[in-house]
């Protein structure tokens, strides 16, 4: 019990920690799951919104993924649902 608590106040303090520090530290998430590969970041941890900041919106992002309808869009950061006109504090230009 004592371990499950203390596994669970880590991950809180992670969350904050990566919600304070931004953009960097955001890819270290998948670290703190158990399946890495299934990890995505809650939107309150990114900042996501479904409105575009300062020009920016999810559609121009490396890590946005088109979906066959605006309900399907993924990201490969963050979880959905995503809009194409929303933005994250990992938002990242396309190249």
């Amino acid at each position: 019990m004592k371990k499950t608590m203390m596994h669970n106040r880590s991950r809180r303090c992670f969350l904050k920690t990566v919600a304070a520090t931004g953009t960097a530290a955001v890819p270290l998430l998948a670290l703190s799951s158990r399946d890495a590969s299934a990890a995505k970041a809650e939107h309150l941890v990114v900042q996501y919104r479904d409105t575009p900041r300062n020009g920016h919106f999810c559609a121009q992002c490396k890590y946005f993924e088109v979906g066959e309808s605006e309900d399907s869009n993924q990201c490969q950061i963050v979880q959905s649902p995503i809009a194409s006109k929303g933005w994250c504090s990992v938002f990242h230009p396309r190249s």
